[in-house]
């Protein structure tokens, strides 16, 4: 079994996504192809069941099943004021219904449009002193984001809502309760901590 250097977990590594994912997220300008500033990427593995009696890796059962499956593009930035135009542009390109004649969205036969829900979201802590207001400029930017816009901080009408909401709004169907809830549930079976680091599902 591959073990995995749990130092890679503190940036981005695309051993861990499968690649039809990032070719859905590829965008390609004039012919010069780019990705998002995927901080985060959050998506499920839809029948993941029969997955696991299938002797296939996770990328032929992703591209089998990426119909059925969310994908959630959550860009994280501490500093709101200066980088909340990011994400409000890179939602358009992806979730605009435009045609520019020389920008593509997706390579290889992939596309957001591949999914069955695909979302782009903005998360900051953030670091400014001052109160946010609903009416400032940093959130007018992300109030509408397809994913939405979250912080560290308690949910604020018309500002942002807490991190801690995403997993309910998006995965609902995974989980019964709360985050806490659900990770309590898994704990009980001591062998899966082992298989998440071992990525052996």
């Amino acid at each position: 079994m591959k073990k995995i250097d749990l130092k890679n977990y503190m940036r981005a590594n695309k051993e861990f996504i499968p690649k039809c994912i990032m070719d859905c997220l590829t965008v390609t300008i004039s012919n010069i192809s780019t990705n998002t500033e995927s901080d985060i990427l959050i998506f499920d593995i839809p029948n993941s069941r029969s997955f696991e009696n299938e002797e296939i890796s996770l990328e032929e059962h992703f591209q089998r099943n990426i119909s059925e499956s969310t994908l959630i593009n959550l860009q994280s930035k501490t500093n709101w004021n200066d980088n909340a135009q990011i994400p409000m542009l890179w939602d358009l390109v992806y979730n605009s219904e435009s045609r520019l004649s020389h920008v593509s969205v997706g390579i290889n036969g992939y596309s957001p449009n591949s999914f069955k829900i695909f979302k782009y979201a903005f998360v900051t802590v953030p670091t400014v002193k001052k109160e946010i207001k609903p009416e400032s400029i940093a959130v007018a930017r992300v109030k509408n984001l397809t994913g939405g816009n979250f912080w560290g901080k308690t949910t604020k009408s018309g500002v942002a809502s807490n991190i801690k909401e995403i997993a309910a709004r998006f995965f609902s169907i995974y989980f019964s309760g709360s985050v806490a809830r659900h990770l309590s549930q898994l704990s009980a079976n001591s062998e899966y901590p082992q298989n998440f680091i071992d990525l052996n599902w």
